[in-house]
């Protein structure tokens, strides 16, 4: 689904995909480039200076630890996720959304 038509292309061929800002490989990514450039974070410190060991988890116990960078990505995240799942009630009205995936399980969101 397409959340920014302008945006990056996504693996389907399509651009500025939903996925392409949600999905655990964006997540993962841009807590690296902030952790990278040297925003204060225990993300390093949690998946021990491996940076490509970085995962929406990993986010989730930052965030839980209070770690603002990890905070930060989620709620950009929990914004997105809303604005998407608005305009899906308002064409569809559906009873039920289901949610499911790894950042589902999150305590933190």
């Amino acid at each position: 689904m397409t959340f920014d038509p302008h945006g990056p292309r996504c693996n389907c061929g399509s651009y500025g995909c939903i996925e392409r800002y949600l999905g655990a490989r964006y997540l993962s990514a841009q807590a690296r480039e902030e952790v990278g450039k040297g925003s204060q974070s225990i993300i390093s410190h949690l998946v021990h200076g491996n940076l490509d060991a970085i995962t929406p988890y990993v986010l989730t116990q930052a965030a839980n630890k209070g770690d603002l960078v990890a905070r930060e990505l989620w709620q950009r995240a929990g914004e997105r996720l809303g604005i998407v799942l608005a305009g899906v009630v308002n064409l569809v009205n559906p009873e039920i959304i289901v949610l499911s995936g790894g950042g589902t399980l999150s305590s933190y969101l």
